[in-house]
């Protein structure tokens, strides 16, 4: 009996160990030993690391990725994904995965123990994150794409619920989709880059049964270009259409909304000269439409105080330029379209997207700019999000629109 009693002791003291073994290992982010099966969840979260998400070292800021992925790492954990957190920069060959397959699941049965290993599991994730974070860009560049595809690899032999989760600026500067040749607001654009990008993209397997979540879109380090809220959208057009090419459009979601900065991530000073330039256009430069005619894009917020038809005075600098262009170019219609947000009352917003239109039509027929047409919207404008969920996709909604055609 008191061998019986002694080996019972002998066996909990040893469950004990191995616990605290367990929790060691797990608090330490070290490899786990439990492997996972191809009927397991798994994560795959990949942070951008060239040097457009990197700050300059003078006061400039970089997205703090770390805590704009605390909730998909929260709900990793609360799914007991498996957990795998890569780096990437402009070469498929440099895509890199520091921490593989880190086990969020408790093996402990009491319920206050799970909880606590859950706490466990999403500190040590968090400092997994900062660790990648920390890491250097390898190669000059951005390939978005190329690192999906290599978190694809990753999930390829699973058969449980996968995800990619993806911390980026959206603005690739290598691969297929490559976009310093391109004019960002300019909707023939994407369909080019949709096309170039086609060919390669047949020739992999596609992201069929993973759910693609890209968070940071349009929010590079504070001392470069930044997008205006109408190029932002058509960033998250551009990737809503590359999901449809990689037959993820259901389960893909592309945001724009603003995140935390930070300034713990240096860009490197060997890199930075080689890393190619993604440049906006300011907003009277415009661009292209599909029939040959040029449009501006302006913010209404900047033309205007609120709820006011009257032009801003130090808004007219742009419109003289624009003036200038269109006069240039010898099209023979121009159209002024105003908009505003579907909130509140609907007649009352038409009628402010109305006079501010026809406020910006009388300026423009001051300053030499004939054959004229205003006209007010209230709702969604083109390439804007229809159900926004933040300040900036609602900007995108308040604006005014200048198209010249022939």
């Amino acid at each position: 009996m008191m061998r019986i009693i002694a080996l019972v002791i002998a066996a909990a003291v040893a469950a004990s160990t191995l616990s605290a073994c367990v929790s060691a290992k797990q608090a330490a982010c070290g490899d786990n030993t439990v492997t996972a099966t191809p009927s397991d969840g798994q994560t795959v979260v990949l942070i951008d690391a060239s040097n457009s998400v990197r700050a300059d070292g003078k006061g400039g800021t970089a997205p703090d990725y770390a805590d704009a992925l605390k909730d998909a790492i929260a709900a990793a954990v609360a799914r007991n994904d498996f957990v795998t957190v890569g780096t990437f920069d402009g070469s498929p060959s440099t895509v890199d995965f520091p921490t593989e397959n880190y086990v969020t699941k408790s093996t402990r049965n009491n319920e206050g123990h799970q909880t606590e290993d859950a706490q466990t599991a999403r500190t040590c994730l968090a400092n997994a994150l900062k660790a990648a974070l920390a890491q250097e860009p390898k190669s000059s560049g951005s390939d978005i794409l190329a690192a999906v595809d290599m978190a694809r690899e990753k999930l390829a032999k699973s058969t449980g619920p996968k995800t990619i989760v993806i911390a980026t600026d959206g603005v690739p500067t290598t691969g297929c989709a490559d976009l310093t040749h391109v004019t960002i607001g300019d909707q023939a654009s994407i369909e080019r880059v949709v096309e170039n990008c086609r060919p390669s993209l047949r020739l992999r397997p596609n992201l069929n049964g993973i759910t693609l979540e890209m968070i940071g879109i349009g929010r590079s380090a504070s001392d470069l270009s930044q997008p205006t809220y109408v190029q932002l959208s058509w960033l998250q057009d551009l990737w809503s259409k590359l999901c449809e090419v990689l037959k993820t459009k259901e389960a893909c979601s592309v945001s724009t909304a603003p995140i935390k900065s930070g300034t713990d991530r240096r860009r490197g000073t060997e890199q930075k000269s080689a890393d190619p330039v993604v440049k906006y256009p300011p907003d009277d430069e415009g661009y292209k439409t599909a029939n040959g005619g040029v449009a501006f894009t302006l913010s209404a917020d900047a033309l205007f105080s609120p709820n006011s038809d009257r032009i801003k005075r130090d808004a007219e600098a742009s419109l003289v330029g624009i003036a200038q262009q269109i006069a240039g170019r010898k099209d023979t219609h121009v159209d002024v379209n105003g908009y505003t947000e579907a909130q509140a009352d609907e007649q009352l917003n038409l009628d402010l997207a109305t006079r501010r239109a026809n406020a910006v039509k009388n300026w423009l027929n001051a300053h030499g700019v004939t054959g004229t047409a205003a006209h007010g919207s209230a709702g969604t404008a083109p390439n804007c999000h229809p159900k926004p969920q933040n300040d900036t996709e609602r900007q995108c909604n308040r604006r005014v629109d200048i198209v010249a055609t022939k």
